[in-house]
């Protein structure tokens, strides 16, 4: 009973943040970051990736 309530817990914080943290907007692209280094990773998940 204890391993189906820490299942459903952590189910219901995983539906929670990702309810949250989509609702977040994405930072704004600053003009410090250097466009051609960022691009250099090939980071298919990177957060400053031009609009």
């Amino acid at each position: 009973m204890v391993g189906i309530a820490l299942v459903i817990g952590l189910v219901l914080i995983f539906i929670g943040t990702y309810a949250l943290n989509k609702s977040t907007p994405p930072p704004e692209l600053d003009e410090t970051i250097d466009k051609e280094a960022c691009n250099a990773c090939k980071n298919f998940a990177c957060a400053y990736k031009e609009k």
